[in-house]
């Protein structure tokens, strides 16, 4: 997590001078990396006294106090020697902006990857923290790969392509809509229940029923 959000790199070797965790380091750095430590002092033992551990503390603690860490252990750093510097697909990103989005984020992040693309569509997610979190992914990830790593995560990203190769969309035709004659002694079954549902699918299908339903629904009496 620290690699994939931050940039923590593992230095070869590890400093010895780090600090020690504090009672109250090791309880609230535990909690926030997700480790169940409570009750298990032994286990506790062991990851405080861990020379990563120590690292990441005093990595975390520099960044929250808006300082920059160590170029050893940071990939953000020039002279680190996995900076983000030499990452191919930071310099695929783009910065474009979209009138047509409707949401907070018209700004977006464009990865363009040219000849080495897999798909006919571009990947785009919404913040710089995206960005180089895309970037530190494994290399060997397509776009397919890097979409269902953000969709396993929550991570909101949007896919592009060009208008000119989309399919154009099936003709709207008119539909003729009759309201059904039931005699007083008619028995419902389930085929009429099985026309309804066609019927409803083909109404949905039109654009402006559809347009409707995305401003708030329908009401039908």
């Amino acid at each position: 997590m620290l690699y994939e959000h931050y940039g923590l790199i593992r230095p070869v070797p590890i400093p010895q001078s780090l600090s020690e965790f504090s009672w109250k380091d090791g309880q609230r750095f535990g909690r926030w990396l997700g480790l169940d430590t409570d009750g298990k002092p032994e286990v506790r033992r062991q990851f405080e006294a861990s020379d990563i551990a120590r690292l990441s503390l005093q990595f975390v603690k520099l960044l929250i106090a808006g300082k920059c860490p160590s170029s050893d252990c940071w990939d953000l750093s020039p002279s680190n020697h996995e900076s983000l510097v030499f990452s191919k697909r930071l310099k695929s990103v783009s910065l474009s902006f979209f009138k047509q989005i409707q949401a907070n984020h018209r700004w977006i992040f464009v990865f363009d990857f040219k000849s080495e693309a897999t798909v006919h569509w571009k990947l785009a997610v919404t913040t710089a923290a995206d960005v180089l979190l895309v970037c530190r992914l494994d290399p060997r990830y397509r776009e397919a790969d890097i979409a269902c790593f953000l969709i396993e995560r929550g991570v909101p990203f949007r896919t592009l392509v060009w208008k000119s190769i989309m399919s154009n969309p099936p003709p709207s035709m008119p539909i003729i809509y009759q309201l059904p004659s039931r005699g007083p002694h008619y028995v419902f079954s389930k085929r009429d229940f099985d026309s309804y549902i066609h019927l409803r699918e083909i109404l949905v299908r039109q654009p402006r029923i559809r347009a409707a339903l995305l401003r708030g629904g329908c009401h039908g009496g």
